[in-house]
């Protein structure tokens, strides 16, 4: 027998865990115990899968295939070979066996490709180079997170920082991820950690002391002696602490400030720690029951409030004002984001909030509602229009989503201006004067609708320039550059959704209370059908949707209809928009992300529909117009044109040669279907009574709206019939036939070897 080898190559090779398999590999082994399979980088057991040899030779087999016991939608497989470092012959006295020295040999060779494999994967340091030597504590868990080795289980350890007195207690544990190894001394201040939610005060009454942590202003230590839970006499102040000295790790930082009338240009700068939103929040709160109890009354020349560079916040419950101050009263710029609720805008000499290149969200968190109130006799309002009517920075957002009052004397209360600018307005009311433009948006950004901004008082100025909402304007295709290919497109694994009149496309995403309008790109979005989801003799809708408010805008696939002409859920028109008229779980797949997306009810907008030629696979053809669009569609051209003469001299309906059909997908019984049949005949002798006719669903009956055509067939001549179709054949798939009668005696030849015959027609799709 010939013995096996060890060449050299992997010993290991990815595979896609959504299919059961088999999946095979190339390289040797010698035993099941060797195969080893991980999913999603969990390694399954061995009774888990199968194995399969390729070719058995002795010792061991050149390769083979694994086969799962369960596959795993989107799952992302491994198979790697380790052999079991183990010696099981034993060489006694007398002659040694050629056969048994090399399979040990060949063992020995494939151990050291497994070990020099894992040492590839090590961390390693230069040739002629002896160290830095990576020395984890004993007792600590480490692994590479982020390209950083770190603590990869929580560890109770000793941390203390060589340059401040900042330290994590002993024996409490570090969270997952924190800790980082490091090759020399530590030469900076460890930040704390937070193992709970903390407030920190602020009373601007108290003096300032810096011994005593009562500020962290210029000139002052900062040393931070009197702790984070001892007031302090600024706001920015207590930002500070927060800023340089705490690691959120999921909980909540609020920096409560006491009551009274203070004077202070309040700046929050930089975040306050690596990926804020995810790690936890920073919230900045006066006096959620009465918001004039704690009021910045600013006396400077610069904004009672100033966020800038990534600044990451949320502020609520405080009154501001600077009537006499040369800057605006709310500032958010250089990339910074603001959440406010319960902020009340007294007078002030500049606009009340000016988001410049930043970020303000006027939202609810909690028990905090989320509004402004327009109080004092502004200059200005929400934002300051300035030289040349331009915005001061471009990317400027503003969204409003939940009540907003105003009261008093506001002479500009809605200009936005600038690229990539959003402003959208609900529940507003207007209870004092109103002067001044309401609205300004660029072409570029998205507005109030118009209904909101006429219910205010006074009259209507600015433009708005961005499209209105409208029905989407691209269209379904099986083809990636053209939305209506004039070529069959046949065995498609991929659907696309191009422009077409326009480049934009309907959302929601709040249950169908508003549409809003988004792009589609010169690329246009993508599904990918798989074998799982997408089942040969099965029709889906196509949706349009966005994963979040600012998430990917995607289409996917239904659910499968329950039958060939029957939804499995349901679509109606909230707002005149074809939506879900109950939750659905969508399929996408454009490539780069994929997965299902669960949507409440009117949140996918339906743009079309398919149905399956094959797992997998659509088609858009002369023959199977099984791609349809809900809007934009086409006149489409459908046809089976045959040739050649065959028999039929049964008085009883057939299809034309028996294989004379068109097909199509509906999503909606609205557009009629035409079709045309035409045929030959000429009969064995005398006189034959035939006819020609149009069949829908059917191979055995004329449908109801085609017109039919009944004439005598001779033996001296052959006679041509024509049949004509005009009808509603309903929702789903459905096919049109060209049927045939014969005369009952005799025998009748149908087609002519000199003229084609058969079924055209036109379906919109």
């Amino acid at each position: 027998m010939t013995d096996v080898t060890i060449p050299d190559e992997a010993t290991y090779v990815e595979f896609d865990a959504s299919s059961v398999g088999p999946h095979s590999f190339t390289f040797t082994y010698f035993d099941k115990t060797d195969l080893h399979v991980s999913i999603d980088g969990v390694e399954l057991a061995q009774g888990d899968f199968s194995h399969t040899p390729d070719t058995t030779k002795d010792g061991g087999y050149d390769g083979g295939s694994i086969t799962l016991n369960d596959a795993v939608a989107d799952g992302a497989g491994l198979i790697w070979r380790e052999v079991q470092t183990i010696r099981t012959t034993v060489y006694g006295a007398g002659p040694l066996s050629p056969q048994s020295i090399s399979r040990d040999m060949t063992r020995d060779v494939a151990m050291a490709q497994d070990a020099r494999r894992d040492i590839g994967r090590s961390a390693k340091v230069a040739q002629g180079s002896d160290g830095p030597v990576l020395e984890p504590e004993e007792g600590t868990v480490l692994g590479w997170v982020g390209g950083v080795l770190r603590n990869v289980a929580l560890a109770s350890v000793s941390v203390v920082a060589v340059a401040t007195s900042w330290f994590v207690p002993l024996g409490e544990p570090l969270g997952t991820g924190w800790a980082a190894l490091w090759a020399g001394p530590r030469s900076e201040a460890m930040p704390e950690q937070l193992m709970a939610d903390r407030t920190i005060y602020v009373n601007h009454g108290a003096a300032f002391t810096d011994s005593d942590g009562n500020d962290w202003a210029a000139g002052g230590a900062g040393d931070l002696a009197g702790g984070y839970d001892a007031p302090y006499s600024t706001v920015t102040a207590a930002w500070k602490a927060v800023q340089n000295g705490l690691w959120l790790n999921g909980y909540n930082v609020v920096i409560q400030i006491a009551d009274g009338t203070w004077d202070e240009i309040v700046t929050m700068s930089g975040p306050p720690s690596p990926g804020w939103r995810d790690m936890g929040s920073i919230i900045v709160r006066g006096n959620l029951d009465d918001e004039d109890a704690c009021f910045n009354l600013h006396t400077g020349n610069y904004p009672c409030f100033s966020i800038y560079d990534a600044a990451l916040v949320r502020v609520e419950g405080i009154k501001f004002s600077n009537p006499n101050a040369l800057d605006h009263g709310f500032k958010v710029y250089r990339n910074a984001y603001c959440e406010i609720g319960q902020i009340k805008a007294d007078d002030c000499a500049l606009s009340c909030f000016q988001p410049a290149d930043g970020f303000i969200s006027v939202a609810a968190r909690g028990f905090a509602a989320g509004w402004v109130k327009f109080d004092g006799d502004s200059t200005h309002g929400i934002v300051c229009e300035v030289a040349n009517g331009g915005f001061d920075g471009s990317a400027a957002q503003i969204q409003f989503g939940a009540s907003v009052s105003f009261s008093g004397h506001i002479t500009s209360a809605f200009v936005n201006f600038g690229e990539i600018s959003y402003f959208g307005c609900h529940n507003i009311t207007f209870t004092g004067a109103f002067t001044g433009r309401k609205y300004y948006g660029s072409d570029t950004g998205y507005g109030a609708p118009l209904d909101k901004l006429e219910s205010i008082p006074g009259s209507l100025e600015g433009v708005w320039t961005n499209p209105c909402l409208t029905t989407p304007q691209g269209r379904l295709t099986a083809s990636s550059t053209d939305p209506c290919p004039a070529a069959d497109q046949t065995a498609k694994t991929t659907l696309y959704y191009l422009a077409d009149i326009g480049d934009y496309g309907a959302f929601s995403i709040n249950h169908a209370a508003t549409y809003e309008m988004a792009t589609i790109g010169a690329a246009g979005l993508s599904l990918a059908l798989n074998t799982s989801d997408h089942l040969s003799g099965k029709n889906y809708d196509v949706l349009l949707f966005r994963k979040t408010t600012t998430g990917e805008f995607l289409i996917g696939s239904s659910p499968a209809w329950t039958s060939d002409t029957a939804r499995s859920a349901a679509v109606s028109r909230p707002n005149a928009v074809l939506a879900n008229t109950a939750a659905m779980t969508v399929v996408y797949n454009n490539g780069v992300i994929s997965g299902t997306q669960a949507l409440a009810a009117g949140e996918g907008v339906v743009v079309g529909g398919f149905r399956c030629s094959a797992n997998g696979q659509t088609e858009d053809s002369v023959a199977n117009r099984l791609v349809w669009n809900l809007y934009n569609r086409r006149s489409r051209p459908v046809r089976a044109i045959l040739s050649g003469t065959h028999p039929w001299s049964t008085a009883s309906w057939q299809e034309m040669a028996t294989a004379c059909r068109v097909s199509m997908f509906r999503g909606l019984d609205e557009d009629g279907v035409t079709a045309h049949a035409n045929q030959s005949v000429v009969n064995s002798s005398g006189a034959a009574q035939v006819g020609l006719g149009i069949g829908v669903d059917s191979t055995s009956a004329v449908a109801t709206g085609c017109v039919g055509d009944f004439d005598a067939a001779t033996s001296s001549e052959y006679r041509s019939l024509g049949a004509h179709y005009a009808g509603l054949p309903g929702l789903g798939f459905h096919y049109v036939a060209g049927l045939e009668l014969g005369a009952g005696s005799g025998t009748q030849t149908w087609g002519n070897a000199n003229v084609p015959f058969g079924l055209v027609g036109e379906v919109m799709a």
